[in-house]
C-alpha cells in the first residue's frame, strides 16, 4: 500500500530586503544582473503589447550597508578624472 504525502511548500525565490534600504538585495552581481534582463524582457514584452510602464530599472550597484547588489533606475553618476 502507498501513502500520498503532501507536497512540500517551495522556498522563496525573491531575494531578502536590505535591512538599511529596504530594496532587494542580490547576493551576487550576476543575480542583480539577471534581474535587469529579466526587467528589460518584461519591458519589451510589455511594449509590444502596447502597455506603458514606468519600470525601468537600468543599473546594478554594490551595498555599502549589506555588501549586498541592488538595482536602480538611476543612471550612473559621471567620473571625473584631474
Amino acid at each position: 500500500m502507498t501513502t500520498i504525502t503532501a507536497p512540500r511548500p517551495r522556498k522563496s525565490h525573491r531575494p531578502a530586503p536590505c535591512p538599511v534600504t529596504g530594496k532587494l538585495r542580490y547576493r551576487e552581481r550576476k543575480d542583480a544582473g539577471l534581474a535587469l534582463r529579466d526587467a528589460k524582457y518584461l519591458r519589451s514584452a510589455l511594449a509590444v503589447s502596447g502597455i506603458e510602464t514606468s519600470w525601468t530599472i537600468v543599473r546594478a550597484y554594490k551595498c555599502e550597508a549589506c555588501s549586498g547588489w541592488h538595482t536602480t533606475s538611476r543612471p550612473a553618476l559621471p567620473t571625473f578624472t584631474n
